[in-house]
Parts: structure tokens; sequence; C-alpha cells
């Protein structure tokens, strides 16, 4: 026998896990027939079990505006941070300097950036840490005393307070329209040299090399219905010190061991023309455009590109992905940074599943348990029925009412299409100790909004 989900042979021991499956599943119907809530109504019965099939087969049909990633560059990856070459090492450019750049799959997760400049060969490292909470940013020369740059915070909402210490910087303020507070913490860790700390710059000379740790947090707590719970200073403050024990060698080496422990879960090899493979990536995707489909290894890098986006940006204890990632470098993100749920945030996790990234899946799926509670109450409000229901524009805030525009606001499928996702989760882990106590009261509830919008219409039962 194959597993119809990846083609795989079946293992001998299937049959055992089979027959659990098979009490299992006896189990959750027993639950069923003793938990649904409106006993008394024998209709109602009749249809519960038709409708949650509907709710895991809606996320088959399509709807709304699609949308995709944008590969940004190494200089978005500093974002508001601004590190600065002393003079001495950023007079004009040279000619004769190089600057070299590899196009490699994304294995590491680290960006890599080397040059030469005035004969002395300097390296950069930047990367984003999921286990230590920290970004790095890491320099280095083949000579002493070269490292020089200054460093500054340009931020959007002003701090109201700044601290300083004799190694960095701290940024403490609130964020204006949602009211949480915010803690950003700089801290440097050099090899020779000197540090200069002013109001709102850290100055770095003559060092041998530098390391930039860099940690953020809010207030931010995804808990209805107030949203607030975390204590930012004492997080970061935590975060930072104990980044700084680790050194940068070990932060480095723990967050390559988490994203390979991910990523290299799956490889998709693909063999197309040698000679498009030697080619900037810029220069291979105008060739497709053109036409020329033979460069199959690109199809290969855009698939580890995107294991690479939702590696990175959804994880178990943060907010789900939105429609970029988790990088912006507005003021008002693209779509307001919201999660549009009428196709564009379900198509980001579609692969979670076939590509073994169950735990990125984590931070989608408690998002959707957290919008029970709201869902009831626009279940209620709007509908006059009990269950919960969610639209087409989702936030961190708990929203679930209508969106702004009738043409496309007035979708109440967003919740049955996020229960699609609760159910494959489950058909790719079999973890029924999930599906009892976390996806099914969810399915049920949103089976059961359905349930009472149901219509007669002749000898059928109907949805308008």
């Amino acid at each position: 026998k194959f597993c119809s989900k990846c083609g795989n042979q079946i293992k001998q021991d299937s049959q055992d896990n089979n027959e659990q499956m098979k009490q299992s599943e006896k189990t959750i119907s027993n639950n069923i027939s003793q938990n649904v809530d409106i006993e008394k109504n024998y209709t109602k019965y009749k249809y519960i079990g038709i409708f949650i099939a509907v709710i895991l087969l809606l996320g088959l049909v399509s709807f709304g505006a699609y949308s995709y990633f944008a590969h940004k560059d190494t200089k978005q990856v500093e974002q508001n941070v601004t590190a600065e070459q002393n003079k001495e090492n950023t007079a004009s450019e040279d000619k004769n300097n190089a600057v070299k750049e590899d196009v490699k799959q994304p294995v590491e997760d680290i960006v890599n950036l080397e040059y030469t400049q005035n004969d002395i060969h300097y390296t950069r490292e930047y990367f984003c840490s999921y286990p230590d909470k920290i970004m790095a940013l890491h320099f280095t020369a083949n000579k002493n005393n070269k490292i020089n740059f200054n460093l500054s915070q340009s931020l959007i909402y002003p701090p109201e307070k700044i601290e300083k210490s004799k190694d960095g910087l701290s940024f403490i303020g609130t964020i204006k329209g949602n009211g949480l507070n915010y803690c950003i913490r700089i801290k440097i860790l050099q090899e020779g040299g000197i540090i200069n700390i002013s109001n709102q710059e850290i100055e770095v000379k003559e060092a041998n090399q530098a390391t930039i740790l860099y940690t953020v947090d809010t207030e931010y707590k995804q808990e209805y219905p107030s949203y607030k719970g975390e204590n930012p200073q004492n997080n970061t403050l935590d975060i930072i010190q104990k980044a700084a024990t680790k050194k940068y060698e070990k932060l480095k080496h723990t967050h390559i061991s988490d994203y390979q422990s991910l990523y290299n879960r799956v490889k998709l090899t693909l063999t197309g023309d040698k000679a498009s493979e030697l080619l900037p990536t810029d220069s291979r995707i105008k060739q497709l455009q053109e036409g020329f489909t033979d460069d199959s290894s690109l199809k290969t890098l855009w698939c580890n590109l995107s294991r690479y986006l939702i590696i990175s940006a959804s994880r178990p204890g943060t907010l789900p992905s939105t429609l970029q990632g988790v990088w912006n470098t507005f003021e008002k993100a693209p779509w307001n940074g919201n999660f549009q749920s009428n196709i564009n945030l379900q198509e980001m996790y579609w692969s979670c599943g076939p590509t073994r990234l169950n735990e990125c899946e984590k931070a989608y799926i408690d998002w959707i348990v957290n919008l029970v509670k709201p869902g009831r109450i626009t279940a209620q409000e709007y509908y006059g029925t009990q269950g919960w229901v969610s639209h087409s524009t989702g936030n961190i805030w708990g929203h679930t009412a209508p969106g702004d525009d009738i043409l496309w606001g007035l979708y109440p499928c967003g919740a049955a299409w996020h229960c699609r996702h609760l159910w494959e989760h489950f058909s790719f882990t079999h973890d029924i100790d999930y599906l009892k106590k976390e996806a099914y009261p969810v399915m049920k509830e949103a089976a059961i909004f359905w349930l009472e919008n149901l219509t007669p219409y002749g000898k059928h039962l109907i949805v308008t």
C-alpha cells in the first residue's frame, strides 16, 4: 500500500497504526454524539457531519486576490539599523575593489557579504535566531584594528527613554495607536578597539572584530480581549544577557542547527541546463520570462526560497506570516499587515504538511484558535446564530467582522477555510491529542454556525 498524501510505501506496522486510528476515530465519534450542544434537534444532528465535511472541502475553492513574495536584498536585512563604516574605510569606491557575491541555496539562513577595500578583506554575517530571539551582525577584517563604524536607530515612534551602558543602548517607548509599550536593546561585543556611547549612537573604533546583538519586544500577547501581558523590558534584558554570554560563534551554531533541523527534512533535485546554473539569479529569471524553460534548478531555488520564508516567518510562539512574511520597512505595511483570509493567508501554509514543516504551521493554528471568542460575538451580532465565524480580513486583534468593501469583505467562509488547515495539520501528523483537544472543538463550533444558517429550499437545506 502507498500513502495517498506523499506516495511513500506504508511500513509493515501500519496495520497496528490503522487499528489505533480506528479506535481513536470511534472515540471521537462517541464524543460527537455526546457533546453536540443541539441534541434536541434531530435534523441538525443529521447534517452536522455533512457540514464539517463541507468546511474541510471549502479550502479547495479559490477565492480572493493572489499575492506573491518579494525577495529582499541584503541592504533590507539591516532594516532601520544604520551601520556606517568610518570615512577611512569608506572613501570613494575604487574600481579595483572586488565584491564577491555567491548565489547559494538558503541552506544556512545567513546573509554573507565579503569585499576588499584598500587591500583589506572585510566580511559581514547577518542572521536572526529563533532559539535565542536575537539578530546578530558580525564584522571582521583580515588585519587588526580595521573595524570602524557608527550605529544608530531610526524609529517611527520615538523613544520616551534612552538608557546607556558601557557597550550598548536601550530604547523604551510606546507605539501610537495601539498603546503597546516597546523596548529595543542593542549590545556590542568587540575584540580590540574602543566603544563610545552617545545619546542615540554607538561608535566602534579600531576593533579587530565586532558583533552587534539586537533584540526587540512589545507588550503584545495573543490573548483575547486585551492582547497585552508581556513585559518587554524584562524580556529583552533576559534575551540580551543570555546572548552576550553565549558569544557569537555559539549563537551562530545554534541558529544554523535550528534552521537546518527543519530545512533539511526535504530535498528537491531537478536537473536542467548546466550553463544557466552559473548565471546570476536575475538573469535566470529573465531567461524564463523570455521563454527559456530548461533551467530546472531555478524551480528548485524557488521551492527552497519558499521553505526559507515560512521557516523564517512562522514558528511556535510567533504570529502567523502576513502577506510579506515578517519583513516590513513601511510605517503602514501593505494590506495593513493584516491576514487576508480569502486565500492569501491559507496559500502561505499549503506547503507545511507536504514539506514536513508542521511546527511552522503552529503559529497559524494558535491564531485560528484565538479567533473563536471574538468570532462567537460576530456570529451573534451579524447573523443571530451560535458557533463562530470570521470573514475575509483578520488581524492580530481578533478581528472577525466583515471587511471594508462589500464586494470582498462580506465573505463568511474565513473560519471554514481556516478549519481546513486544522484538519490538514492532523492529516499529516496523525496527532490524536491535538485533534481532540484543539482542532475538533474549533471545527465543531464553525460547523454549528453553518448549521444554524441553513435555509430550507424545496427538499434541501442550503446556505445563501
